[in-house]
């Protein structure tokens, strides 16, 4: 029969967690800058004390949802704490709240720690002397080295809402991080980040990240960085993440970015950061002029990008919108998750040189205007570069004829079997009603379905250009007297 174990060799458990040198009791202790929840809220400690003219002990939380709060720290013109939104804060009883368990508690509850090298090696003697003593060299004493050995190589790990003010413990072999609202800013990203030599991707959504400051050393593995709902306004902070060599996918939802500057040089020379940027996320911002989406054009590989719900597309439908952010940035190859075709972009191109042509040619004739109109439009000079200078009819603003003689356009239709129509249309015509017509006119030759229409442009060496915004009238694609559409069926 074995004999009782000796008592200061066994590690005590608490509700499944060890004690002892690198275990804990269940029991968490508050104290100022621990994470605290009251029902659904989330808050961090900023004062515990007493508040004159009231008794006991009362905790002084800044809730992360503003509308929890209901001062600044002040009481009766004492401040007794500072928060860092308005009106965010507010004092509680001790039991109206229950304390969060640090990042570095649940880690080792749920990982292990290793421990102290001293620890270990005097835990390892004592083992030793009461397996020789008892006879029983099969006994092994299993503790944390066991554990984080067993969970070393954990590659992702979820603390969001949670706090890393305590934490110690290297993870070599992590990979992904998600630590959104955590009331955290880049600074305190930085200084732990040391810890995560292999991370590929953090997610750090909804804290409190404003300035930016260029990481040094770390942070060389990631390829994925989410900061969605972070109130970053300028784009300067935004550039000092472009030493990120490896980064990939950058998410910059629900922030407050106004502009996107990287130079003022003319033009769409590449610039030397965001190397390896591909996918961009910038939906719900504040970006209200189309020069920030030119910029966007300097950048070396992307993409993707996702850009919806901010201020500049207000001012049009969805589509031309679309049509010009394809049109500014030359390597994208998806905007909002759709693909952009061979043919969309050249449709889009084009109509960005005709909307923009008349502007371009009067520019040519000064040269603070040329540099201006250059800054402005990066790409203008490569599609024209590309597909050469519209006719003059399309760079030159006409003086509308309100008759409706004026407005008449003599167009020729042709479908794929080579049958010609000339008929007259007016230039308010909508394109759905031009593709009824073309449909009734070419049914008798066979043809069964509904046409698309597209329209063969001689000034663009013989390029089609679809008219496939049905809701537009004809001189929307600014077509003239003698052009031709060509009218295929399905």
């Amino acid at each position: 029969m074995v004999g009782a174990m000796p008592v200061n060799i066994i590690p005590k458990f608490y509700n499944d967690t060890i004690g002892g040198c690198n275990g804990m009791e269940d029991e968490i202790q508050v104290s100022i800058g621990s994470r605290v929840k009251s029902g659904d809220d989330f808050g961090t400690v900023k004062y515990i004390g007493e508040v004159q003219g009231y008794n006991g002990i009362w905790y002084g939380v800044e809730w992360d949802d503003v509308a929890r709060g209901k001062h600044d720290g002040f009481v009766d013109n004492i401040q007794y704490f500072k928060t860092t939104k308005s009106n965010a804060g507010s004092f509680v009883r001790p039991n109206k709240i229950s304390p969060l368990r640090t990042c570095a508690d649940a880690i080792r509850k749920y990982y292990g720690d290793r421990e102290d090298e001293t620890v270990a090696a005097h835990r390892r003697t004592v083992i030793n002397e009461w397996k020789r003593e008892m006879g029983a060299p099969f006994i092994e004493m299993v503790g944390f080295e066991k554990i984080h050995q067993k969970h070393k190589n954990r590659m992702a790990i979820d603390m969001s809402e949670e706090t890393l003010s305590q934490l110690s413990i290297n993870f070599a072999s992590l990979e992904k991080l998600n630590i959104s609202v955590c009331d955290y800013e880049w600074s305190d990203i930085l200084v732990l980040s040391h810890l995560w030599p292999k991370i590929n991707e953090i997610i750090a959504a909804y804290n409190r990240i404003k300035k930016i400051t260029p990481p040094e050393v770390t942070l060389r593995t990631l390829t994925i960085l989410r900061l969605d709902g972070n109130p970053i306004d300028s784009w300067n902070e935004v550039n000092n993440l472009g030493r990120l060599k490896n980064l990939k996918v950058l998410s910059l939802n629900d922030c407050e970015i106004c502009e996107i500057r990287f130079n003022n040089e003319p033009g769409n020379g590449k610039i030397n950061v965001f190397d390896n940027l591909e996918v961009l996320f910038l939906n719900r911002n504040k970006i209200n002029d189309w020069r920030s989406i030119s910029e966007l054009d300097k950048l070396k590989n992307l993409k993707k990008l996702y850009f919806l719900k901010n201020p500049i597309q207000n001012s049009e439908d969805y589509d031309t919108t679309s049509q010009l952010v394809i049109a500014k940035i030359g390597s994208l190859q998806e905007l909002n998750g759709s693909i952009i075709t061979r043919e969309l972009r050249r449709g889009a191109e084009y109509d960005y040189l005709k909307r923009y042509g008349a502007e371009w040619k009067v520019a040519q004739q000064d040269a603070v205007q040329k540099l201006a109109f250059d800054i402005e439009h990066c790409r203008f000079q490569e599609l024209i570069d590309k597909y050469g200078i519209p006719d003059d009819s399309l760079l030159v603003k006409q003086v509308r004829n309100t008759t409706l003689t004026s407005q008449l356009l003599e167009i020729i239709l042709r479908d794929e079997n080579g049958k010609i129509l000339k008929k007259k249309f007016p230039s308010t015509m909508a394109v759905q009603k031009l593709v009824t017509l073309a449909q009734r006119l070419f049914s008798k030759t066979g043809n069964t379905g509904t046409p698309t229409l597209n329209l063969l442009d001689d000034q663009m060496k013989g390029a089609e250009i679809p008219l496939d915004n049905v809701m537009k009238d004809l001189a929307y694609y600014s077509i003239k007297n003698g052009d031709t559409i060509l009218v295929r069926f399905r």
